[in-house]
C-alpha cells in the first residue's frame, strides 16, 4: 500500500520517475481503450500521449490511484471521442456518435483494456523467451511469423507458446485467462 501511496504522491509532485511507472503502467491500456473507440492504434497513441502531457503540465493532485486512473480514462474518452468528431466532422459524417457515445460500449472497452493489462502484466513474469513470443502472439502474429522473427524452428516457438499457456492458466484470474484465449 505504502508503494501505491508514494506513487500518486510522485505523480501529484511531477516526480518524472512516477511519471515513468505511470506510463509502463497504463499506457498500453488507455491506447487500447482510446484505439477501441476511434478506430486507429497510431491515433489513440497520440490521443494518450496528449493526455498524459496534459496531467504532467496540470496542477491536477489525487487523492488515491483510484481517481488517478479515473482522471486517465476519463480524459482518455473524452479526447478520444473528440477527436472522433472533429475528424467526421471533416468528413461530414456524424453516424458514429450512436455507437460512440454509448456509456455500456465504452464501459465493455475500459473492462477489455483493464483485463489486457492483467495480461500484460502476467506476461511480464514468463521466463524472457516465453514472453517475447507470449507478446507477438497478442499482436496478432501467427507461429510461423514468430518463428522468422525470433530467428526459433516452429516447433520452439510453439512448446514455448504451450509453456507461455500453462503458467498464464496459473497468474491469471480465469476470465482473464479465458480473455487471452480468444486471441488464438
Amino acid at each position: 500500500m505504502d508503494k501505491i501511496k508514494s506513487f500518486v504522491e510522485g505523480v501529484n509532485s511531477r516526480s518524472l520517475s512516477a511519471f515513468d511507472v505511470l506510463f509502463k503502467l497504463h499506457y498500453r491500456e488507455l491506447v487500447y481503450f482510446s484505439s477501441i473507440i476511434c478506430g486507429s492504434v497510431q491515433d489513440a497513441e497520440d490521443i494518450v500521449h496528449d493526455v498524459l502531457i496534459q496531467l504532467w503540465e496540470s496542477a491536477y493532485k489525487f487523492e488515491n490511484h483510484i481517481a488517478l486512473r479515473s482522471f486517465l480514462y476519463t480524459s482518455t474518452k473524452n479526447r478520444t471521442i473528440n477527436f472522433v468528431k472533429r475528424h467526421n466532422k471533416q468528413l461530414n459524417d456524424i453516424s458514429f456518435l450512436d455507437l460512440r457515445d454509448n456509456n455500456e460500449s465504452i464501459i465493455v472497452a475500459i473492462t477489455d483494456a483493464e483485463v489486457l493489462s492483467l495480461i500484460n502484466l502476467a506476461i511480464t513474469r514468463l521466463p524472457s523467451e516465453c514472453a517475447k513470443v507470449m507478446k507477438l502472439i497478442l499482436q496478432g502474429y501467427s507461429s510461423a511469423e514468430i518463428a522468422v522473427m525470433l530467428d526459433l524452428a516452429q516447433s520452439t516457438v510453439r512448446a514455448q507458446k504451450r509453456r507461455g499457456i500453462s503458467l498464464l492458466r496459473k497468474y491469471l484470474p480465469k476470465e482473464a485467462f479465458l480473455f487471452f484465449i480468444t486471441f488464438f
